[in-house]
């Protein structure tokens, strides 16, 4: 007979399952663990002695856009273009030609 005791040691020990979008069940061990770390910290100093400075050294992408972000100036429309109304009202000239 199982105690409280135990059957709590037992559901606590069990691993919740979860699921794909598709409905299958997610495999154990797959993505970042708890308390793991993507990123760290490292002195500039550090990285010149040892990179050359034309080494290349990989970075993200959104970290290099974030830092290096380029302002493109955009021109504004000419208010004197012809609207799509206007556009319907020119006369297109044609000629319909048959083929035997």
């Amino acid at each position: 007979m199982l105690t409280s005791a135990r059957l709590w040691t037992i559901f606590v020990g069990m691993a919740q399952v979860t699921y794909n979008k598709d409905g299958t069940p997610r495999k154990q061990g797959s993505g970042r663990k708890k308390g793991s770390l993507s990123l760290m910290q490292v002195k500039l100093s550090e990285l010149t002695e040892k990179f050359n400075p034309n080494d290349p050294i990989i970075v993200g992408r959104k970290w290099y856009e974030n830092l290096f972000k380029k302002v493109v100036d955009i021109t504004p429309r000419k208010a004197d273009t012809p609207s799509a109304a206007d556009a319907l009202e020119e006369k297109i000239a044609y000629k319909l030609t048959t083929f035997k």
